[in-house]
């Protein structure tokens, strides 16, 4: 990726909000932000479509498919929105019950075959408490 879109990059991220999707207006005032020296120029329209390109091929936005998210006129058409890229789910590792540091107490536990021979145990043992 190259230096300028790394640089767009950091100022589209300085105005990310909650959601995945940020108006078309939101990535113009950040690429004014990233080149206050290229606002007069009459390329900076060319110039942030192609580093929105670079920054789709690099994996960073996700820009609309199909004409219907794209603003046609004035040349070049421009997205009407870019979207940030669904993170990956963390997962939790599930806790094997053969490999758990039981107390002496309950190391039989770890005998047990399957996970819900565990599972059931416990909540036999939380619905029985003496209290």
């Amino acid at each position: 990726m190259s230096p300028e879109a790394q640089r767009f990059l950091a100022a589209l991220k300085r105005r990310r909000t909650k959601n995945r999707r940020q108006e078309l207006e939101t990535v113009i005032e950040a690429y004014y932000h990233a080149f206050p020296e290229r606002r007069e120029r009459a390329d900076q329209r060319d110039q942030t479509r192609s580093l929105l390109l670079e920054l789709e091929q690099a994996g960073e936005i996700v820009l609309p498919k199909g004409k219907v998210g794209w603003q046609a006129a004035p040349a070049p058409a421009m997205p009407l929105w870019i979207q940030w890229p669904a993170e990956a789910a963390t997962t939790t590792p599930k806790l094997d019950h053969r490999t758990f540091p039981w107390i002496a107490e309950l190391r039989f536990v770890a005998s047990f075959p399957c996970q819900r021979a565990v599972k059931t145990s416990h909540e036999w043992a939380n619905q029985n408490q003496p209290f």
